[in-house]
């Protein structure tokens, strides 16, 4: 989680410099989901701890370095709403 948000904050960094709005994707995360959320949901079965250390730490980070826009992902996380996906939540 340390290296993705160092990496995506020198991003977002180069972005601003040339005065383009970066946009982090797909919030809360999306990167431990085997299907693909255009055809099917997919589900997050990760424990709110997991994913408040690991999922949103780069986010928490990026909103820090003056983020303009977040796109959120069509995504299940039973541990944080276990009715609606990250998109309606």
């Amino acid at each position: 989680p340390e290296e993705v948000a160092t990496a995506a904050q020198e991003y977002l960094r180069g972005l601003t410099q040339h005065g383009i709005f970066g946009c982090a994707k797909h919030f809360p995360g999306h990167g431990d989901t085997s299907t693909d959320s255009h055809h099917e949901l997919p589900y997050v079965n990760a424990s709110r701890e997991e994913l408040l250390h690991r999922e949103l730490f780069p986010f928490r980070k990026l909103v820090t370095s003056s983020l303009e826009m977040i796109m959120t992902a069509h995504v299940m996380f039973p541990a944080l709403d276990p009715e609606h996906p990250a998109t309606l939540s």
